[in-house]
């Protein structure tokens, strides 16, 4: 998935797709498209870098739990 660089935390440990994702810090990417329902709606999609893999992994639903946040820069 393209996007924009962006840091995650994972708040505990978890797992997604059968891959398990230790708590702390990652690095990943931030999708923002139109939803088809709405025209001025729009859709967030976040995807972890898995280097040791070579793939990313759809974290979406993690991040919509809340098991997983997203670091804004303003925070730092």
């Amino acid at each position: 998935m393209e996007g924009a660089p962006v840091r995650f935390r994972a708040i505990e440990d978890c797992e997604a797709s059968g891959i398990s994702i230790p708590a702390g810090p990652y690095i990943g990417r931030e999708k923002i498209q139109a939803t088809d329902n709405d025209p001025a709606g729009r859709e967030f999609l976040y995807s972890l870098d898995m280097t040791d893999k070579g793939t990313s992994l759809d974290v979406t639903p993690l991040v919509e739990l809340g098991k997983i946040t997203v670091v804004r820069q303003s925070a730092l």
